[in-house]
């Protein structure tokens, strides 16, 4: 039985320990620094926009001084689902490639062209 408990608390920490990003640093209010469209930087104000990741895995997202959008969020290991409506085709799928206390980096498609936000955490 000891050893039973012994081996589940391994094979436990092993899967913890391969989750990419965790949901702890995740969490926070971001703010994009750039957007790369391949090696070109897009010429975009970033003024106002935002993400805001919440500890309740509620999400809202301010593109503009006027416009955004606003769901639930799950992070399934370096996917980073945004559900911003009840259909499966409301849903925002973005990869985490960076993701440290400061620092996150996006991977998405935006219109058929592969597009990286770099994001810094709001103190």
């Amino acid at each position: 039985m000891g050893k039973r408990i012994f081996s589940l608390s391994i094979l436990t920490l092993l899967f913890l320990s391969c989750q990419p990003f965790s949901m702890e640093k995740l969490s926070g209010n971001w703010k994009p620094t750039v957007i790369m469209d391949g090696i070109d930087t897009v010429d975009a104000d970033l003024k106002h926009v935002e993400l805001d990741l919440g500890d309740d895995q509620k999400f809202q997202y301010q593109m503009t001084r006027t416009e955004g959008f606003m769901g639930s969020y799950s992070l399934e290991g370096e996917l980073l689902y945004l559900y911003t409506g009840q259909n499966e085709s409301d849903t925002i799928i973005v990869e985490v490639m960076n993701l440290d206390e400061h620092a996150l980096v996006l991977r998405m498609n935006h219109e058929g062209q592969e597009r990286q936000m770099h994001l810094k955490k709001s103190p």
